[in-house]
């Protein structure tokens, strides 16, 4: 965003970035109020040329950026790129039910990421920025989706075989490094629970082979060393002398890149949880030639999905009076283009995308009268553990973030300030996007 406000669109009066986001969100949530308004007249009961009614009409009408196309042409690159972003977020707000964290770099690799923004950003130029009949805008737009497609393919492909073949020194090293940062995830670095990591015994890690839940990559980077220890000693016959949890501290792996593994028989596949056939490791695996990277689960995952789900959810590609496809864009299109078999493909999108959610946040909402059984007390319960005092942290902390328990559909922050017992809070709604509540200077 230009730190200057005063940027200039070549009129003689100048528009601020600030300005152009707000008349942009008023229309998206006059839009949202439209529909809502709709739906309420289709009651039967209600008399839809009341003036109230009229008013609201009147109101919504004028909350309308009608003008979009031409204002993008006068706009300059600063202020362009900041109303691609703000289309950009409503685009991803739409589709998010199936396309989960779309910018998170903890679920999504870097080649991902990239082709997320792209994606949506062609989308916005066409759908909303472009003027012209809007067939030919979607023809172009079906062929800058394809492009992104291929060309983030391309790059999956090209980094697989890369770290695949690792003994072929005619790959320099900025380029390998190139390659392992596209097909890597990031992560927080936490450490890993002991109670999230023993098995029932308490003498040794959980299985991962035949793991419930989908684990974060950076926590099954980490394990996967441990059951590739666990393996051995269990291939050799012999004692397992090392704990996880108990003997040494195990934290997240920094980066991570999700590798294959193939099943030694159809009896193994049949006992195995779905995420053994694939599993993050960390980027030294990779680097000593331990693991292989999974290019079809990134062709599947980190590719086709993101080009997919938002074409196919905010747009409407039909054409009247076709009835077989509409020539710009389909599911057999893309495939085609990134050479990946369509079967594979319906298959991998039944199943959605891979969102890692395990371990879970431990962090727990705040006691809320209205949600609880128990009435309030004078003093602890029995049983109940006593609150530690929190100590001033030399640096910002966060508390939570997550549903808060006493407004429904609305999402807390807490923020510690640095060196401060002083607790901010911030409410947000994800139907009301840009309008955050903040509450300050509270000693949690």
């Amino acid at each position: 965003i230009p730190e200057d406000d005063s940027l200039r669109t070549g009129q003689p009066t100048p528009l601020r970035w600030r300005d152009l986001i707000a008349r942009r969100r008023l229309h998206w949530v006059g839009e949202k109020l439209t529909g809502r308004v709709q739906a309420y007249l289709a009651d039967p009961i209600v008399d839809s040329s009341s003036e109230f009614i009229s008013s609201i009409r009147e109101s919504l009408r004028k909350w309308r950026f009608a003008s979009m196309p031409p204002l993008f042409n006068q706009l300059n690159p600063d202020l362009r790129n900041v109303l691609l972003g703000e289309l950009t977020e409503e685009l991803l707000y739409q589709a998010r039910s199936r396309l989960p964290s779309p910018l998170d770099e903890t679920v999504w690799s870097n080649i991902a990421t990239d082709l997320t923004r792209k994606t949506a950003q062609s989308m916005a130029q066409y759908l909303f920025c472009h003027a012209g009949p809007i067939d030919v805008r979607k023809q172009y737009l079906g062929e800058d989706l394809l492009k992104h497609a291929k060309k983030a393919a391309i790059a999956v492909r090209n980094g697989s075989n890369a770290i695949n073949n690792l003994n072929n020194n005619s790959i320099p090293e900025a380029a390998m490094d190139n390659h392992i940062n596209n097909l890597s995830f990031k992560s927080p670095q936490r450490n890993i629970k002991k109670k999230n990591l023993l098995d029932e015994s308490k003498e040794r890690m959980i299985s991962l082979y035949d793991a419930p839940n989908t684990i974060r990559f950076g926590t099954a980077a980490a394990m996967a060393d441990i059951q590739a220890y666990y393996d051995a000693v269990e291939l050799c016959g012999i004692e397992s002398y090392y704990i996880p949890g108990k003997t040494r501290r195990v934290s997240e792996c920094d980066r991570s890149i999700v590798s294959q593994y193939e099943p030694d028989s159809m009896n193994d596949s049949e006992k195995r949880s779905p995420q053994f056939y694939w599993m993050a490791r960390s980027i030294g695996a990779f680097k000593k030639g331990d693991a292989r990277v999974n290019e079809k689960w990134y062709l599947e995952n980190q590719v086709l999905a993101i080009v997919h789900i938002l074409a196919s959810t905010c747009v409407n590609w039909r054409r009247p009076g076709r009835e077989n496809g509409n020539g710009w864009y389909s599911l057999e299109k893309l495939c085609r283009e990134i050479n990946f078999d369509l079967n594979n493909a319906k298959r991998a999108l039944s199943r959605g995308v891979v969102k890692p959610t395990w371990p879970e946040s431990e962090i727990a909402p705040a006691y809320s009268p209205a949600l609880s059984d128990d009435g309030p007390t004078k003093g602890p319960r029995r049983g109940r553990r006593k609150a530690r005092r929190r100590k001033a942290a030399s640096s910002q902390r966060e508390l939570y973030n997550g549903l808060d328990a006493e407004f429904p559909g609305w999402i807390v922050k807490q923020i510690q300030r640095a060196n401060s017992l002083h607790v901010d809070r911030y409410w947000t709604h994800p139907e009301l996007i840009g309008l955050r509540i903040t509450v300050r200077s509270k000693v949690g």
